[in-house]
Formats: C-alpha cells, sequence, structure tokens
C-alpha cells in the first residue's frame, strides 16, 4: 500500500495507524464480535458479479457406481446454480483538530484514540449488520422458527431438548447437522445456571465440577452435541430522543438475547462450500478488511480529517442452513 499523496496531493494513506493498532482485534474478541466468524470472508476481485452457488441436496443425490465388465462407469453429473453480489463501500471520519491534540497531548495520543474510536465503528456497525441477517426471523422460512418450551431464562426450561428438536429438524431437512450455535453474552449466563446443562455436562464428562465458573463455551458445546458455540456480545447506544442534545442513555445489544441459532459454518474458504452466510471483500478501491485509514487536512478548520473506510457486502449463502430458536428470554 503506498504512503503519501493521493487525490491531487491532498489525500494521504496511513498505514502506520493500522500497524499501531494490531493488537485492538483482541479488544474485539473480548467484545465478542463473532460476526466473521459466522460470516467467513471471501475476497473477491470484482466489486459485483454472479457466481456459481451448488445445491447442497445435490451432494446428497443417490447414485448407481456399479460398472459391468467392458461397459462404461456411471456418470454423474452436479449442476451449479447462480447468484449474485454487490459490495458497498462503508466509511466514517473524525476530525483531528490541533487545538483539542495540544490539549489532550499530556494524557493520550488523540490521534490513536480517534483512530481506535474508528475502527470500533466500522466493526460494530458490520457486527449488527451480520446480527440483523442472523436473528432475525424473516430471514427464514416459517419451518426454521421455533419457540422453545420454556423460556431458558427460567429454571425449570429444558434447553437441550430445544435444541435437540431443532438439529433433528435440521438434518431432516438438510441431510447435514448444524455445527454452530450462536447466542448473547447474556443467554450464555444464563444457559451456565441451568439444570439440565449443568446435569449433561457433568455425566458427559465435559467437565468434572459444575459450579458456573467453570462451565465454557466448548463445555455448552458438548452438552448441546454442537461443535462451535459462539457467544456474541456487543452493544449500541443511542440517545433518549430525537434532539442530538439528549444524554445517551439507551443501550442496546447487538445480538438479541430473545434468540439462539443454530447454522452451517464452513471449514475451508472455498466458495463452493455450503454455509449460512459469507462476507464479500472487494480491495480494488484499495479497500482493506478491517478499513483503510486516510487522512486529508482542511485548512479552513484547521484540523486533519481521519477516514477509516472499507468495501463489503454481507450476504446470506444458503437460507436453509440456518435455524432460529426465539423465546428463549423471559
Amino acid at each position: 500500500m503506498p504512503i503519501g499523496p493521493k487525490g491531487g496531493g491532498t489525500t494521504q494513506y496511513r498505514p502506520d495507524i493500522a500497524a499501531t493498532l494490531e493488537n485492538f482485534d483482541l479488544e474485539s474478541d473480548r467484545q465478542g464480535f463473532i460476526g466473521h466468524r459466522l460470516f467467513p470472508v471471501f475476497e473477491t476481485g470484482q466489486q459485483n458479479g454472479r457466481f456459481p452457488r451448488v445445491n447442497t441436496k445435490a451432494w446428497l443425490q443417490k447414485h448407481d457406481t456399479r460398472r459391468a465388465s467392458g461397459a462404461s462407469y456411471p456418470r454423474a453429473s452436479l449442476d451449479f446454480g447462480e447468484d449474485d453480489y454487490v459490495t458497498v463501500e462503508r466509511g466514517l471520519e473524525v476530525a483531528l483538530d490541533d487545538r483539542e491534540a495540544a490539549i489532550y497531548k499530556d494524557w493520550f495520543d488523540f490521534e490513536i484514540n480517534r483512530a481506535r474510536f474508528l475502527v470500533d465503528q466500522i466493526r460494530r456497525d458490520s457486527e449488527r449488520r451480520i446480527a440483523t441477517l442472523a436473528f432475525k426471523p424473516s430471514s427464514f422460512n416459517s419451518e426454521q422458527v421455533k419457540a422453545v418450551e420454556v423460556p431458558w431464562s427460567e429454571p425449570n426450561s429444558t434447553p437441550i431438548q430445544d435444541v435437540d428438536s431443532m438439529t433433528e429438524a435440521f438434518y431432516e431437512r438438510n441431510g447435514i447437522y448444524p455445527n454452530a450455535m450462536v447466542m448473547s453474552q447474556s443467554l450464555f449466563r444464563r444457559l451456565r445456571m441451568n439444570d439440565e446443562v449443568k446435569e449433561a455436562i457433568q455425566s458427559g464428562g465435559a467437565g468434572d465440577r459444575t459450579t458456573i465458573t467453570d462451565i465454557t463455551a466448548t463445555m455448552i458445546g458438548i452438552a448441546f452435541g454442537i461443535e462451535h458455540v459462539l457467544v456474541a456480545g456487543g452493544a449500541t447506544a443511542k440517545r433518549g430522543g430525537n434532539n442530538p442534545a439528549r444524554e445517551i442513555t439507551l443501550l442496546e445489544t447487538i445480538w438479541d438475547k430473545n434468540y439462539c441459532g443454530l447454522f452451517v459454518l464452513p471449514k475451508t474458504s472455498d466458495l463452493a462450500e455450503p454455509t449460512f452466510g459469507r462476507v464479500f471483500h472487494w480491495s480494488g478501491d484499495g479497500s482493506q478488511l478491517g478499513g483503510l485509514f486516510e487522512e486529508y487536512y482542511d485548512d479552513s478548520r484547521r484540523c486533519s480529517i481521519l477516514r477509516l473506510r472499507h468495501e463489503v457486502h454481507e450476504k446470506i449463502m444458503v437460507k436453509d442452513l440456518g435455524s432460529l430458536l426465539t423465546g428463549c428470554w423471559a
């Protein structure tokens, strides 16, 4: 990536900031941003286009493989369908005011502080878009959405039975089992207190002790028979009304604790491998997945403007490879 003027000398790339923030990925993990694990990234060479998609049920067709002496071998065909994508450029800017930088220089690095804010906002926005696709009943057909018998926040609930029932329906529909379960941090914490879950962990050998602090996402996965348990965190804040001057007081979790999703994740980056969703990223205009830092100077405001941008499309690939349990929280 070049460093220096761009666009008539008014804008320059800032890869040095990205290098400084390399460890910021760990902070995103701690916040529970799981979107790119649920929707793995596919790097595309075009901003938009059509791509081949394999019908998952085509892999399950019966074929006679017997060959008679002197005869040719039976031949199978695997037809591809088509789908399309269109990436969208997304970005955000903040002002690096010279006066503010001088005021705060003894307390923290003003530029890095603003850069961290941009990274957080870009990733939080991406997480919201993926959560909206994966945790929205209208993303699925009616048979893919089912209410639990008793909310999992209640002590007499049976979450393992709920998931088992949904998992079997998933298999009957697709011929494969889901390998990922997604839930909010709040729902995960409540499941650790559930008697059915604790009993399954203890009797199944996933853990000898069943105190709340001992139960991990891995143990939950063993108890439910699901390979990947993605515990999603993150929240967004908004002002308490339409007035921009109002105090920011209202918090909303990105992943609704009322839902628990069952999905198929791919094991490779092969676009033909069946999966519920992917993120298409196009770097042709300089975009980087985590965002490209650029800076230009606004002389009238006596400040630099720092920008972070990327170009992506979050897309459901195979709708059938997802299911949603509702009513998990009361």
